[in-house]
Formats: structure tokens, sequence, C-alpha cells
């Protein structure tokens, strides 16, 4: 008896291993989730974290302003453009 419930297990094996592989769909979802990631760091941890590791550089400080600014900016557009892609 239960070698029998085994043996059916192990044959649907893998129909439930691509059950849980996501589809079209969820990898484009994912994709943008990790770009809305990024769009975050970018605005919040480019001009704090990322001028803070360039300043290990020595660095003149008007091209860390620059930086981090650059990094904020292209933060936001990237967000905006996530937004609103996904309202239509």
């Amino acid at each position: 008896m239960t070698n029998s419930i085994f043996n059916k297990v192990i044959k649907n094996e893998p129909q439930h291993i691509l059950a849980l592989l996501p589809s079209a769909d969820g990898r484009r979802r994912i994709f943008k989730v990790l770009l809305i990631l990024l769009s975050a760091f970018l605005m919040f941890g480019g001009p704090t974290y990322l001028l803070f590791v360039l300043q290990k550089f020595d660095i003149y400080y008007p091209v860390l302003l620059l930086i981090g600014l650059a990094s904020f900016i292209v933060g936001v557009i990237l967000f905006t453009h996530l937004i609103r892609g996904e309202k239509t």
C-alpha cells in the first residue's frame, strides 16, 4: 500500500516542481519588483551610502555631489517610469 502511494508521489514530482516555477507574467512581476528596489536604492542609498564609499577614494567633493544628484535623479526617473507603466 505504501509503495503505491510512494510511486504516485515520485511520478508526480516533476509536475509539482514545474508548478512552482513562475510563469512569464510572474517573472515580469519579479523583475519589476527588483527594478523598484533598485530605484529606491538609487534615490536613498545613492546620495548617502554611495557617497560615503566614494569618499574613501579621495574624490573631489563637487564630483561627489554630482554623483549623488545623478543617482537620485536616475532613481526618481526609473521609479516614476515603473509606476506610470503600472497604471496603464
